[in-house]
C-alpha cells in the first residue's frame, strides 16, 4: 500500500474552478494503493472534466478537505 501523507504543499495552489486530470502514473494506479477511502473517492472523481467545486459538491465535504486530498494526490504525481 502507498500511504500518501506528510507532504509540504500550499493549500491555495488548487482553485475551486480548476479542472485536474490524472497523470500517466495515475491512470495506472490500482484502487488498492490508496491509504484511505477518502483519497480513493476524490481520485475516482477526477476525470479531466469536473471542477474542484463539482467534486466538493458530489462528496458533500468541505472545500478545504477536498483540496487537501487533491494536493496530496498531486504531490504523489497521480494528478496534474
Amino acid at each position: 500500500d502507498v500511504h500518501i501523507s506528510g507532504s509540504n504543499f500550499n493549500e491555495q495552489s488548487i482553485l475551486p474552478g480548476a479542472i485536474l486530470k490524472r497523470t500517466e502514473l495515475g491512470n495506472k494506479a490500482p484502487g488498492s494503493m490508496f491509504s484511505s477511502r477518502d483519497l480513493r473517492q476524490v481520485f475516482a472523481l477526477v476525470d479531466g472534466h469536473r471542477t474542484v467545486e463539482e467534486i466538493v459538491r458530489l462528496l458533500h465535504r468541505s472545500p478545504d478537505f477536498v483540496v487537501r486530498l487533491l494536493n496530496e494526490l498531486k504531490a504523489a504525481k497521480l494528478l496534474e
